[in-house]
């Protein structure tokens, strides 16, 4: 369990090979954001925040650490940077989130 910096956000990770973020800007209703992040084979044993909040790191029980980019904006350049087309709708619920609005990034 983790929080961010700006005490905004929770971080969980668990034994489902799951990593969960959580608005927590009214800690009595926190709120899921977008999906669960999955990635790990095993456990997870250790979430946390880099001092920017823009990157999340998780460390599991399949030794190993993945790195979280967290900024929105930035993930979308990076997915852009390494595929050949735009993010068509599909591909943006699956990389992006179903509750970020869809505009295509690419062009």
């Amino acid at each position: 369990v983790s929080y961010s910096p700006d005490g905004k956000t929770l971080a969980t990770g668990s034994d489902d090979k799951t990593v969960v973020l959580w608005n927590v800007t009214d800690p009595t209703h926190g709120t899921t954001v977008g999906h669960p992040i999955t990635g790990h084979i095993n456990f997870i044993y250790t979430v946390g925040f880099s001092p920017d909040s823009e990157t999340l790191a998780s460390g599991g029980r399949d030794h190993t650490v993945l790195l979280w980019q967290l900024n929105v904006d930035r993930a979308i350049q990076r997915i852009c940077q390494s595929t050949a087309a735009d993010l068509n709708t599909d591909a943006w619920n699956t990389y992006v989130s179903r509750d970020v609005d869809y505009n295509p990034p690419c062009t």
